[in-house]
């Protein structure tokens, strides 16, 4: 099954409805749910990776692991600051197994990004510019592992086309951050290699929607399609020179380092822009959000900070009965 869109919320309306039409019922792991058996999934426009919907709009917490993936790191305290159900996969030894940091960066011996950035360089039209991150010895795990099983990169007509391919894709939770975090990923590399960005490929082995959340995927497409609307360009240049600073600054903030505000402002607008919606991830208070929208350069982002207040205020709301 082939599903095809311009944009992120083109292929998650298709997905929904295929699932409900045509998934099978199964239990998981994780539930009961319907299952699609071998599916193509291919975004014409890569930066078009955020729904622009209340429902599927995830970039506080799609940073969050896209930031973890470049910190080369299994640090569950990094990762469960943004996603608490990370805390499910915490193996016996205090680590998460399926962290995909170490497994693109170092857990094979050698750094895949560099190794596949240098292959594209030397042979642009290569097939085997491929990155591993599923592992023979996951066979032998109990632990959670890794839904990707590759990304596979494709120098073609001067753009850099990225295919994923997952053993196993949560249509609801999964996708939308699969999405985003691959396909940032991808347009670092094609600024890398002075390459335009080309179409996001997704094949998937088991692609599934949960019972649970079969109620709130209908919710989303009742909604309809929304207009295209991409994330402005990377800015020219290597931005994987500048990954430490960022990291360096999504740390001030995540650890309440009173200069985080005044750190964010020293970088490039492009990543300022983000580590402003990391900073609105951070403030508990409701009130102090519109000042972070404020100081934003691509207002576009402000939509996802608004919709962050009225939720927080509407828990606070409900906290407050609660208590009367």
């Amino acid at each position: 099954m082939d599903i095809q869109g311009d944009s992120l919320d083109e292929i998650l309306i298709e997905a929904y409805n295929r699932l409900q039409a045509s998934g099978l019922p199964n239990v998981g792991t994780r539930g009961p749910n319907k299952e699609i058996i071998g599916v193509g999934l291919r975004i014409a426009h890569p930066r078009a990776r955020l729904s622009r919907s209340a429902n599927r709009g995830l970039p506080f917490s799609a940073l969050g692991e896209f930031l973890w993936y470049l910190t080369k790191s299994d640090d569950v305290a990094f990762i469960t600051a943004y996603i608490s159900a990370y805390e499910d996969e915490i193996d016996e030894t205090g680590a998460i197994n399926g962290a995909y940091g170490p497994r693109i960066y170092s857990r094979h011996g050698l750094d895949q990004i560099e190794g596949v950035i240098k292959l594209l360089e030397r042979k642009p039209n290569t097939r085997r510019a491929v990155i591993q991150i599923y592992a023979a010895r996951d066979l032998e795990t109990d632990n959670e592992v890794p839904c990707t099983t590759s990304l596979q990169f494709f120098i073609r007509d001067g753009r850099l086309h990225l295919m994923a391919s997952l053993r196993s894709n949560d249509a609801y939770l999964g996708l939308p951050h699969d999405v985003f975090c691959f396909t940032m990923l991808q347009e670092m590399m094609a600024r890398r290699l002075n390459v335009d960005v080309g179409e996001y490929l997704q094949m998937v082995g088991s692609f599934h929607l949960y019972d649970k959340h079969e109620n709130r995927a209908a919710n989303y497409v009742k909604e309809g399609h929304h207009s295209l609307a991409q994330m402005q360009e990377m800015p020219a240049g290597d931005p994987f020179l500048i990954v430490p600073e960022v990291l360096r600054v999504e740390e001030m903030i995540r650890t309440g380092h009173e200069a985080a505000g005044e750190a964010i402002g020293t970088l490039p607008d492009y990543w300022a822009d983000l580590m402003r919606l990391v900073q609105a991830h951070f403030t508990a208070d409701p009130s102090k959000l519109d000042a972070i929208t404020a100081q934003l350069g691509n207002r576009s982002y402000g939509t996802y900070i608004d919709d962050l207040r009225d939720r927080r205020i509407a828990k606070l709301a409900r906290e407050a009965e609660e208590k009367t």
